[in-house]
């Protein structure tokens, strides 16, 4: 029989990773002004490249799935437009995970920004498919955006992992 601190060590990870997407689930769609709302990051994919580059083994393909079909669900369109997207993420970010360690900070910034355009182009075919007037700004902003908070929130995910003790 497990203690209850070991069961709480067990369960800490995975509840840490489910709070930390539910808050960037309510961030992605919280209201914004109308002036700066094209600037939005994309807090979710953004989340799951710092969770996959900090646990490879622990957040992978499954994971990126559901998040995904949650996405799809919470912003309506077609099933699996987000969880193709994000599943092609962690396949890039898992195949080139120790290259990607060897990198500068600016070709990682490089690297996070071309991922964030890979994930933002089912979106960007599906609204041509469906014969939608194509902004694309609402593609590229974004993407800055979330490119420059990208430190910022793995250096949170890093303090607070550690300070969790989250293996």
């Amino acid at each position: 029989m497990k203690t209850f601190a070991e069961l709480f060590t067990i369960i800490k990870l995975p509840l840490a990773i489910i709070l930390s997407f539910i808050i960037s689930f309510v961030l992605a769609v919280i209201p914004l002004p109308s002036v700066i709302d094209f600037l939005r990051p994309l807090w979710v994919p953004v989340l799951l490249i710092c969770w996959v580059l900090k646990f490879p083994t622990k957040v992978g393909f499954i994971p990126a799935f559901i998040i995904g079909f949650f996405l799809d669900v919470l912003y309506g369109v077609p099933l699996g437009t987000h969880s193709i997207a994000l599943v092609l993420i962690v396949y890039l970010l898992i195949k080139f995970d120790r290259r990607f360690l060897f990198f500068s900070f600016w070709q990682k910034m490089t690297t996070i920004f071309c991922l964030i355009i890979i994930y933002s182009l089912p979106s960007f075919f599906y609204e041509l498919m469906t014969a939608k007037p194509v902004d694309f700004k609402l593609y590229l902003f974004p993407a800055i955006t979330s490119v420059l908070l990208w430190p910022g929130i793995l250096f949170l995910l890093d303090k607070y992992s550690t300070k969790l003790e989250l293996r």
